[in-house]
């Protein structure tokens, strides 16, 4: 009996039947199907390298911080965003007690979805129902995106404590709380994935104590919370007076606002490693130009000439003072002629290896950016102790 010749092409058919492969490039799953605004500039740079860009939609993204660090501030930004662009629902995870509505009371909340969570265990449970209604829901539409946020897991413990607690035993918590959280991740993956969700994880870091200084502090929920992510932000606050934000002077002593500084420890999309800030006044609100100032200098499209600058790309040698830049009458034209210029060079200075190469619509830009690279259009990447 003559033996059956193998056939390749109809194994890999089989195959992807039997398993759902499909390849790369005609994969749905192999990059952000979309983003959500984290409504700065810098902060959408250096997480997705398009300054127009965000959080990305089908992917986990972490920001891990100290309080009052603006983790709930940008995961609002993200709520925002998503209600913008007709998401059918917001899932709120909450341990902290409705943190974030207060930042998005403005909105129809109506479709954000409050889920409080009272242990690890309990979470893992509520976000496999969650997943279980998005691909129902989407079963008889294929278009419904959601997003899922939660505010925090530093308030997540395991349901053996809370047991024990009720039966007047007080155990430490040996690692089954962390255990749980990367449990939780790991179920979210691809789910996330598979539905187009966007998830944003909200964290706790813990202060450095040691006698070396160093950039990613501890976070609350062990190592898989710092690394199953597909995007680790950290990020810190300064208090800023009224007149570092205005350049008023300031009449008490009380602080105005804050300066945030992120710093992307982990990312697939784009090179890690980057900081971008932002400044947020309490009276006036955010200036949503400020963390790309820095970067435009990197490129050389804004030139300091002693106290003032020049912008060569909108108007030649005049010069500005850096506040008529961030926010005065032309601001907005300026910034419109600099943004597509920043995202192109952005493209090749944040791409991973050969990519890097191959950029596309950035060949006119090329020995200007291999030049910037080896000088200084890097410096928005310092890495502060």
């Amino acid at each position: 009996m003559a033996e059956k010749k193998f056939n390749p092409q109809a194994a890999f058919a089989e195959l992807a039947a039997a398993t759902g492969m499909q390849s790369f490039a005609e994969s749905q799953y192999a990059a952000p199907e979309d983003y959500l605004d984290t409504g700065c500039y810098a902060l959408n740079r250096i997480i997705s390298g398009n300054v127009n860009n965000g959080f990305p939609t089908g992917y986990i993204t972490l920001i891990s911080g100290p309080s009052q660090g603006g983790k709930s501030f940008y995961a609002a930004r993200a709520i925002k965003s998503a209600l913008k662009k007709g998401y059918k629902a917001v899932f709120v995870f909450d341990t902290e007690g409705g943190s974030v509505m207060g930042l998005i009371a403005d909105e129809d909340l109506t479709k954000v979805k409050q889920i409080l969570i009272p242990n690890a265990e309990t979470a893992i449970i509520y976000m496999q129902k969650v997943f279980d209604f998005i691909t129902a829901y989407q079963e008889s539409d294929p278009t419904a995106r959601f997003l899922i946020v939660f505010d925090s897991i530093g308030g997540l413990r395991s349901k053996k404590l809370a047991e024990d607690a009720t039966k007047g035993v007080n155990n430490q918590d040996v690692g089954g709380t962390p255990r749980k959280i990367g449990d939780l991740l790991t179920l979210m993956t691809i789910p996330c994935l598979k539905t187009h969700t966007a998830a944003i994880i909200l964290s706790h870091t813990y202060e450095n104590y040691s006698m070396t200084p160093v950039k990613v502090l501890p976070t609350y929920g062990g190592s898989k919370v710092l690394y199953l992510p597909s995007v680790s932000i950290l990020t810190r606050a300064t208090p800023r007076k009224a007149d570092k934000m205005t350049g008023e002077i300031d009449q008490d002593v009380f602080y105005a606002g804050s300066e945030f500084t992120f710093f992307t420890f982990k990312n697939r999309f784009v090179r890690p490693f980057f900081e971008a800030k932002t400044m947020n006044n309490f009276f006036s609100g955010e200036d949503k130009y400020f963390g790309l100032f820095e970067v435009a200098e990197g490129y050389n499209l804004i030139v300091r000439e002693s106290s003032m600058y020049k912008v060569p790309e909108y108007s030649g040698d005049k010069k500005w003072y850096a506040k008529d830049i961030l926010s005065g009458t032309e601001s907005e034209k300026m910034w419109e002629k600099l943004i597509p210029i920043i995202n192109k060079k952005s493209k090749v200075d944040m791409a991973y290896g050969s990519a890097a190469q191959s950029p596309g619509d950035c060949s006119e830009y090329k020995s200007a950016i291999e030049a910037d690279i080896n000088s200084n259009s890097t410096a928005h990447m310092t890495i502060e102790q």
